[in-house]
């Protein structure tokens, strides 16, 4: 473990918001593995388990999509009109066989009281949603492209953040006052770079903080993974989750056929220590049904990531 920020119960870029030849490293099943999951997801466990005992295979991959902020970015301009015919539909996300995502409704409590919901205001006022998580008292860390939209005027103009939503119905927000990212994602657009965080207007202590942590190659293996946020098929504002092992990890890049869907985009991608506290890993960012992806919190991520949060 090279660095880690523990998570409390308790060459950047910025920008102000104005008020209104990597290995692969396939996961092994020889690798012993530490079964530490949320109790909102031990069936998931029990069920892997039970089809590898009885040797069942995958039956091949389904798959759905939405658009969130990926779109802003990545979407043809006929996939952006589409994306705005309705205010729930807001990168193109993949569920991997039969959908067994969980559905969060303790939202108050920890460590789901950190993940936060994004409601995004683009330059050109277009509006999208996403999913970030609190790092610090005011600091929330997301995907880039829910910042950064170069298609879209670059810095988003407003982003509303609400800690542990839980629907549509009142929930305390916050306002985004400044923006960070890297300039490998706002000028060269590089997928392992799309990352930034979002500074809060208010103190967010109450909700309390993901800890986050630079793993080797061969403890994160051992892990499984919880992949938490606001998916946008889902009724508006509800938080769900899905559990899986890494198929693929890389230098820059984790790999797994957890469930996601559009308005994941910058969700943690987490594992608990053996104390239950939580460590990030990654930040959620890409679908596809060969795999769902998140940037891994490398040394210079973590690095970049402290800072942004001083």
């Amino acid at each position: 473990m090279a660095h880690s920020k523990k998570s409390r119960r308790h060459h950047s870029v910025s920008a102000d918001i104005q008020s209104s030849g990597n290995s692969i490293k396939e996961n092994a099943e020889t690798k012993k593995r530490d079964r530490r999951v949320l109790p909102e997801f031990q069936h998931q466990i029990r069920a892997k388990e039970q089809e590898k005992s009885a040797g069942v295979l995958d039956q091949g991959n389904r798959f759905h999509t939405a658009a969130d902020a990926w779109y802003s970015t990545y979407g043809t301009h006929v996939s952006r009109v589409l994306a705005q015919q309705s205010a729930a539909e807001y990168v193109t996300e993949a569920v991997i066989g039969d959908d067994d995502r969980v559905r969060i409704r303790n939202t108050n409590e920890y460590p789901y009281s950190a993940i936060c919901s994004l409601e995004i205001v683009a330059r050109t006022g277009r509006q999208f949603v996403g999913t970030g998580f609190l790092v610090d008292s005011n600091t929330v860390v997301t995907a880039g492209h829910c910042l950064f939209m170069p298609d879209q005027g670059g810095w988003a103009k407003q982003i509303r953040v609400y800690p542990g939503r839980n629907g549509a119905g009142e929930a305390q927000a916050f306002a985004a006052i400044n923006m960070h990212s890297v300039e490998g994602w706002t000028k060269d657009r590089r997928p392992q770079q799309d990352y930034g965080a979002i500074t809060l207007d208010a103190d967010a202590t109450g909700f309390g903080s993901l800890g986050y942590v630079t793993l080797s190659d061969r403890e994160i293996v051992k892990q499984d993974y919880h992949v938490v946020g606001y998916s946008a098929d889902k009724p508006i504002g509800t938080l769900w989750g899905h559990l899986r092992e890494l198929a693929q990890v890389r230098q820059h890049i984790l790999i797994y056929e957890t469930d996601t869907y559009g308005g994941n985009s910058g969700c943690p991608v987490f594992c608990l220590g053996d104390n239950d506290e939580v460590f990030t890993v990654g930040i959620h960012n890409y679908g596809d049904i060969s795999g769902n992806s998140a940037t891994r919190i490398t040394d210079e991520v973590f690095e970049n990531i402290s800072r942004w949060s001083q």
